[in-house]
């Protein structure tokens, strides 16, 4: 049994796995997630095809199926990674202190 002091408490520790995005089944299941939040981004900071097709990795073409929905492939290892974060800041750009921000600028506090 872990032992305890006044201060702090010990617990056995557990192995967590490490998303890395290189399981298939991982970028199946993430990628109508991750694309949901991307597009959503994009729109509310108002990003041009071009600049949400470089955000993303992809080409303007692809990014355009991908705002019609009509892509049907999971990301990429690559773009999963490049999502992520972005959408990370896109739940950041909700919050009150983000509001009125350009993308640029939650991109710098992010950093």
């Amino acid at each position: 049994m872990p032992e305890t002091t006044a201060h702090h408490a010990t617990a056995p520790l557990i192995p967590v796995e490490v998303q890395t995005f290189s399981g298939a089944e991982d970028r199946i299941r993430l990628t109508p997630v991750a694309l949901k939040a991307f597009i959503s981004l994009s729109k509310q900071w108002g990003l041009s095809g071009f600049e949400a097709a470089a955000l993303l990795g992809v080409s303007e073409s692809t990014w355009d199926r991908i705002k019609r929905r009509t892509w049907r492939q999971p990301l990429s290892q690559d773009q999963l990674t490049r999502a992520g974060p972005r959408a990370r800041r896109f739940r950041l750009s909700q919050t009150p202190e983000s509001h009125g921000r350009s993308f640029q600028e939650i991109e710098a506090i992010d950093k």
